[in-house]
C-alpha cells in the first residue's frame, strides 16, 4: 500500500456546488495530493462526475477502466 500512497499538507477550498459540504475536505486532499482520480461511492460526490479535471468514479467503474483484462 505504501506504493499507492503519499502524504501532502492539505490546504483547505470552498467548493459551491457541493451538496454536502463536509465532502470538501475529500475534493481538498484529493487536489493537495495532486490525485489522478477519486475513487468514491459517495453518491454526493459522484454527480460531480469529475472536479478541476479529476475524475469521479465508483470502485465498480475505476476497476474496469483501469484494471481491465482487455
Amino acid at each position: 500500500m505504501k506504493q499507492l500512497s503519499n502524504s501532502c499538507i492539505i490546504t483547505s477550498i470552498e467548493v459551491s456546488q457541493l451538496r454536502d459540504p463536509d465532502d470538501a475536505v475529500i475534493l481538498a486532499t484529493a487536489l493537495s495530493a495532486n490525485a489522478q482520480v477519486i475513487v468514491t461511492g459517495d453518491l454526493d460526490l459522484l454527480v460531480l462526475i469529475e472536479f478541476n479535471e479529476v475524475p469521479i468514479l465508483t470502485p465498480q467503474i475505476f476497476l474496469s477502466r483501469y484494471f481491465s483484462d482487455e
